[in-house]
């Protein structure tokens, strides 16, 4: 069989193989793989930016200084309201303060003892003749207040004269080392509503002959001061005078109320163990605990 020879392009086309050299086959290829890659990168690729324009810097900063004075007003009108709300509650705790401390003090004034010179009738004193003969002055204390009188401490005198007259006596507290309290002079206790009855001391009492040339006008007087405490803790002293009046009085009538001048308190001293204690002065009236009332 014969067979023609054929051109070698018609030869490559028919029997499908390329002419061109590889080294050119390979270059088409890697061109075509280049621009298939490219195609999707540049599908993606952001849109141009809008044109820049001077004014966008002047405009942020205008609203940037806007908000700012926006903040501070806001700032500013807190600050103000939280004053304002801090002060209007400080008024009203401290007129609530005032208004409990009033109400606490018109309660201790209704409710505190008041003990004054003289019993319930008014009667200051009277002379009484004993059993033996011999005759003694009885000085009346009367408490009008509600609440008892603690611990009432009397001195009494008169006007002989020749008479000693001794230290008086005032209430004292005092405290030693190890927490202990001593009452210097307890007294008794007038409650409320209460009368209590004293006696002057005998060497300060007329004897049967003074008492008849005082019932014949000679001048004659008894004094002293009382003191006691309450169960608020206030200690209060007073002093008095009263005159005898004769027949047909034959009564005393007080006419004077000297304030009481009390010295201030000595502490006393121990030695125990063969140390020496010394105690230190308290108020003279105890002061209640809160929701505490003192007997």
């Amino acid at each position: 069989m014969y067979c023609a020879a054929l051109p070698k392009n018609r030869f490559a086309r028919w029997s499908g193989l390329d002419p061109r050299p590889p080294e050119a086959i390979n270059s088409r290829r890697l061109k075509e793989k280049d621009n298939r890659e490219a195609a999707p990168a540049a599908a993606i690729e952001p849109s141009p930016a809008p044109p820049f324009s001077a004014e966008m810097p002047q405009e942020m900063h205008r609203q940037n200084l806007e908000l700012a004075r926006r903040t501070h007003r806001i700032h500013l009108l807190t600050a103000l309201l939280i004053l304002a709300y801090t002060t209007i509650t400080a008024v009203q705790a401290f007129l609530l303060w005032e208004t409990y401390r009033e109400s606490e003090r018109v309660f201790i004034a209704s409710e505190k003892p008041y003990v004054s010179l003289g019993n319930r009738d008014g009667k200051v004193a009277e002379i009484r003749q004993q059993s033996d003969g011999s005759s003694a002055i009885v000085v009346f204390f009367f408490n009008a207040g509600r609440t008892p009188a603690l611990n009432l401490v009397t001195n009494l005198w008169s006007s002989l004269r020749g008479v000693k007259h001794e230290p008086e006596h005032h209430i004292e507290r005092f405290q030693d080392p190890n927490g202990g309290v001593l009452d210097r002079v307890p007294g008794p206790v007038i409650p409320g509503q209460g009368t209590h009855s004293a006696y002057l001391p005998l060497r300060w009492t007329p004897s049967g002959d003074e008492l008849k040339a005082l019932r014949s006008g000679k001048q004659f007087a008894i004094g002293g001061t009382f003191e006691y405490c309450d169960q608020f803790g206030n200690y209060r002293c007073q002093g008095f005078w009263a005159r005898y009046r004769p027949p047909p009085i034959d009564d005393f009538v007080q006419f004077a109320a000297p304030s009481c001048w009390v010295p201030p308190p000595t502490p006393p001293s121990s030695i125990i163990g063969g140390k020496k204690i010394q105690f230190v002065a308290l108020p003279r009236c105890e002061k209640p605990r809160r929701g505490q009332v003192l007997p």
